[in-house]
């Protein structure tokens, strides 16, 4: 008999509880990766010490890695007992879309739908409304960091429950940004993108003509030499008086 991965195994045992439950048969899969192999492994360990945040992340990379189908239904498992039910629910259609099609993995996929099924009464929503006089020229929404497609606008969107971060932005104005806090379950919330004020606009000069003048320094005038000892009156500079001028001894010390 062929031997399971440690990955096999163990969701092939949380798969057998679940569909004992559920009335479902029982398939699983390993990984061929063995990064992906191994973060599925730790993302088990974590569950198991209940640090689902943890777990999540690594089951996340580990789909990264390598696209499996048992890996996408641990991640959205993990993400319902961490109380992100919008995320869960979108993983657990993700799965039973990747499973359509294949016989042997119906079983996974008719799980899957189940489990989306008996979480989409629960989700709560968030709408981000975008009135027409707030549409402003290059208008950019971001919810928790990521842009807002316009097709989003003015919808109501599965949002995990907890706090998220509404922003935006348009050249020449000034931007904003507020919070709004998501229940875990059946919550509707809504925020409206108000209509921004525009930043003053800059006093260009006209085309060709640089926008700060350069202003040479004022020219230093050289000053005249003195007059040699003894020099009459008359010679030691211009624009001097015609009239005569007394006698200068010719003894006296400059």
């Amino acid at each position: 008999m062929r031997e399971l991965s440690s990955r096999t195994a163990s969701l092939a045992l949380a798969l057998a509880i679940l569909c004992l439950t559920l009335g479902q048969p029982m398939s699983a899969q390993a990984q061929a990766r063995p990064e992906a192999e191994q973060l599925f492994r730790e993302g088990k360990r974590l569950m198991k010490e209940g640090k689902t945040t943890e777990a999540c992340e690594a089951f996340e990379a580990s789909e990264k890695a390598e696209p499996n189908l048992s890996t996408l239904l641990s991640l959205a498992d993990c993400h319902e007992k961490a109380e992100q039910l919008a995320s869960a629910w979108a993983r657990f259609l993700a799965a039973e879309s990747r499973a359509r099609g294949e016989a042997q993995k119906a079983a996974l996929g008719r799980t899957a739908k189940q489990r989306a099924a008996a979480l989409e009464g629960r989700l709560s929503y968030l709408t981000i409304n975008v009135p027409d006089d707030s549409r402003v020229t290059g208008l950019v929404v971001t919810r928790d960091g990521v842009e807002v497609d316009a097709a989003q606008w003015n919808r109501a969107v599965p949002m995990d429950g907890g706090p998220h971060v509404i922003s935006g932005k348009a050249p020449g104005h000034e931007s904003w940004q507020t919070t709004v806090q998501v229940a875990v379950e059946r919550d509707q919330r809504s925020v409206e993108v108000p209509r921004f004020k525009e930043l003053p606009a800059l006093a260009l000069p006209p085309p060709g003509q640089s926008r700060w003048r350069c202003r040479r320094p004022p020219r230093r005038r050289r000053p005249r030499p003195a007059p040699p000892c003894g020099a009459p009156a008359s010679s030691r500079g211009r624009g001097s008086s015609t009239t005569a001028s007394p006698p200068v001894s010719l003894h006296r010390h400059c």
